[in-house]
């Protein structure tokens, strides 16, 4: 039987979002498809993050700000409506003490010396949309947080991730969740701040956030992150793994990401799904 080889690569836009807090490495393991009919194949990638340096870190639990910040406006320090936050700690929330903007802006940090990009992660929480006031949340679309970078000394903000409400009850947004993202190439420079930003709400008692555990880092160069079955590398970062998989049942690979000290795996399991054979021999001809 000849083998069918699927070439339609499904690419998989990824906000790269992932428990980070107590790890020293974090990676995820991903296929262009989770189902492939027996005799295709599927393309399997991998993206990583190993913590180097770092460069900033905040827990609020002084219940105040720390070294570390430049500007804070609105911000309180009792939030009525996670008392404990997620881990039992103070936390910094934007509540009723003012309406918009709520801003929360790091100093400037050179992340010059960084070889294997710079990542930020943090604890975030909204508000549920339709609780009574001051606990009540985002729920327009312009009312999210916006997660910027500046590399001007504040003069200019690009927005590198947006936090949409969707409509105000996603569970990823309405419970204590912990995000990752790798700051872009252009944020990477001797002179840059991070900001959590708001500008649009329905007065001071609506529509509010707060955020934990900040950790700015520079990510370590020393990682490799390489796919088991193929042992094909994927550098520190990750990336697509060019040798297409074209298994002839359901199969779990393994991605492993090490520096020799500290490892970390996850897998990605392609469904194998089998034809189904339809045999048609024809009108019987034959005569007796």
């Amino acid at each position: 039987m000849n083998r069918s080889v699927c070439s339609i690569f499904i690419l998989i836009a990824i906000s790269f979002a992932s428990f980070y807090s107590h790890a020293q490495c974090v990676v995820t393991a991903l296929s262009s498809t989770d189902t492939v009919m027996c005799g295709s194949c599927a393309t399997l990638s991998a993206y990583g993050q190993g913590q180097g340096q770092n460069i900033f870190h905040e827990d609020f639990n002084s219940g105040g700000y720390g070294p570390g910040w430049q500007a804070s406006q609105q911000a309180m320090f009792n939030n009525p409506c996670s008392a404990s936050g997620v881990d039992g700690t103070t936390h910094i929330w934007m509540g009723n003490s003012s309406p918009v903007p709520r801003i929360l802006t790091t100093q400037t940090y050179n992340l010059s010396t960084a070889t294997a990009g710079v990542t930020i992660c943090f604890d975030m929480l909204f508000a549920t949309q339709e609780n009574t006031a001051p606990c009540e949340g985002p729920d327009e679309p312009q009312e999210g947080v916006y997660l910027q970078y500046s590399i001007d000394g504040g003069t200019t903000w690009v927005t590198f991730q947006y936090f949409d409400p969707n409509g105000g009850n996603d569970p990823l947004l309405v419970n204590w969740h912990n995000w990752c993202f790798a700051l872009p190439l252009a944020a990477i420079t001797g002179g840059t701040q991070i900001r959590w930003f708001q500008d649009a709400d329905s007065g001071a008692d609506y529509d509010h956030w707060g955020i934990d555990n900040v950790n700015i880092f520079m990510n370590d160069p020393t990682y490799v992150i390489t796919y088991i079955h193929d042992g094909y590398n994927l550098g520190a970062s990750g990336g697509i793994d060019p040798n297409p998989v074209c298994p002839h049942a359901t199969t779990t690979y393994t991605v492993q990401m090490t520096n020799g000290s500290n490892t970390c795996t996850d897998v990605v399991t392609v469904n194998v799904k089998m034809p189904t054979v339809i045999a048609n021999a024809g009108a019987d001809v034959s005569i007796c």
